[in-house]
Parts: C-alpha cells; sequence; structure tokens
C-alpha cells in the first residue's frame, strides 16, 4: 500500500510553500486571471487578521431601525426638502456616499403584487389557513403603494436630473442615485449607500461608480474619515451620532428590531 515519504514533509508556511503559492498567484495575474482590487473582508478586530465567510456565523440579537433625514441641497418648487432613510446602524452614515431609489418603483410594486396574488390563489385552491395573512400582506401593500408611490417617482426623477443631499455631521454632498437594491416596499423606499462597509451596498458602488469611504481603523475604532468622531468605538459612535442627529432635529422614528449580526467563528 501508500506510505508517506517523511523526507519530502512540509509545513503550509515553509518557504518552500510560500514561494509556490508567490509564483502560482504571479502567474495567475500574469494570464489576467486574477486582478488586484478593493474588496470588502470580514475583519476580527481582536485577532488582527480577515475571516473567510465560512468562519462566520450570523447571530439574531435585540437592536433598532433608526429612522433620519438628509437635506436636499436646493430643491426645486414642489420638491421635498428632506430625504429619509433607516438603518440598523447609525455609525456608518459617516461613510455614505449616496442614496438610492428604486429606477421604477411602479414596477416593482406592480410585480410584489402579481406574485401575491398567485401566492394567494394558490393558497386558496390548495385549502392553506394562511390565504387570509396573504390577503391582509396584499392589502398592507396596495395602501403603501399609494402612499408612497408618487414620491419615489418624484426622487428617481431628481436623481436624473442630478440632484445632490447634504450629508450632516462631516458636511458632504452626496448624490441621489437610481438603483434596483433600493426596495420600494420597505421602509421609507430609498436606502443610504455605504459602499466600504457593506457588501450589497459595495455592488452598487461599483454598479455606480461611487467612491469608498472607509471609517474604520484595525481595531474598530473610527478613524480619520469620521471627522468629529475619529477614535470612538463604534457603540460609542453609534450613541453620539444619534443624539447629535436628534439634537439637529433630523432624526426620526426608532423602531426595535431584530437583527441577524455577522460573528467571527474564531
Amino acid at each position: 500500500g501508500s506510505s508517506c515519504d517523511w523526507e519530502r514533509t512540509r509545513f503550509t508556511l515553509d518557504d518552500i510553500c510560500a514561494r509556490a503559492v508567490r509564483h502560482t498567484f504571479f502567474d495567475l495575474f500574469k494570464k489576467s486571471y486574477i486582478y488586484r482590487g478593493k474588496r470588502l473582508v470580514n475583519w476580527d478586530t481582536f485577532l488582527q487578521t480577515a475571516v473567510s465567510d465560512d468562519e462566520v456565523f450570523h447571530e439574531v440579537v435585540e437592536g433598532h431601525f433608526w429612522h433620519f433625514r438628509y437635506a436636499v441641497i436646493d430643491p426645486q418648487a414642489g420638491e421635498p426638502t428632506h430625504v429619509t432613510i433607516a438603518t440598523t446602524r447609525p455609525e456608518t452614515m459617516l461613510g455614505d456616499t449616496a442614496v438610492a431609489v428604486h429606477p421604477d418603483p411602479a414596477k416593482a410594486f406592480e410585480k410584489l403584487i402579481v406574485n401575491l396574488e398567485s401566492k394567494i390563489r394558490e393558497a386558496a385552491d390548495a385549502g392553506q389557513a394562511d390565504s387570509d395573512e396573504l390577503q391582509t400582506e396584499l392589502t398592507r401593500l396596495r395602501e403603501r403603494q399609494a402612499d408612497v408611490l408618487p414620491s419615489l417617482e418624484q426622487l428617481r426623477d431628481m436623481a436624473a436630473a442630478g440632484r445632490m443631499l447634504h450629508l450632516p455631521l462631516v458636511d458632504r454632498e452626496i448624490p441621489i442615485v437610481v438603483d434596483e437594491w433600493a426596495k420600494p416596499e420597505l421602509g421609507s423606499g430609498c436606502v443610504k449607500i455605504t459602499p466600504a462597509h457593506d457588501p450589497n451596498d459595495y455592488e452598487v458602488g461599483q454598479r455606480q461608480s461611487l467612491p469608498m469611504i472607509n471609517i474604520l481603523c484595525p481595531a474598530g475604532t473610527l478613524n480619520a474619515n469620521a471627522g468629529p468622531y475619529q477614535g470612538q468605538t463604534m457603540k460609542e459612535a453609534r450613541k453620539n451620532v444619534v443624539a447629535d442627529l436628534e439634537a439637529l432635529g433630523l432624526m426620526g422614528e426608532i423602531e426595535d428590531r431584530e437583527i441577524g449580526l455577522a460573528h467571527s467563528d474564531r
């Protein structure tokens, strides 16, 4: 049978193995199979190392959903003076580079309604008890459509016209963009975009050619991009950002919410 050749043992971090890895990666790079670029990683602030997706688990924790407003710069007649967004992590607004609205909210609503009507018919035909719950959800969706669709279409048109928003606390101008990541049926229908700190926002940032502003140091404290919050921990910055937005009269509703939070498995 087979036996190990113990004279050829290798450890993955031996010089000969490390050299083989460098050679292989450089060969792939020369062939344009791989390329360098800024990517999001799972960063463990305690171990000071990147963590793979396989080493991350999600746990539901008690949290909040904060609603706050960004002022429209030079709004035209009939346009709103503020745009409302909502987030579970208020401190990340310091790294926002855009606010997104759906490019065709009417079509998005109709698609949701058609899908829900189909589920209701299937549930009714199968005699399932949850058909009443689905009908209630359909009623809620139609009411929301009537309530928010005009404002979302107006914001879409404002995005096409190049309207800008004022990002408070760090005094930055950011655009309104159109992107399908914004869900008309959720929250205000608008979503803040923080490309350097959220995988979905990163994809939006790539599609919209948005800058990526990293607000975190490797130790988990905020860096110079966070302005007056530099040096604070994320929890300290969250508390202070919320308080400062309230002082400016920009804070709205605060909902209790269960949040799926990523944790390092290490």
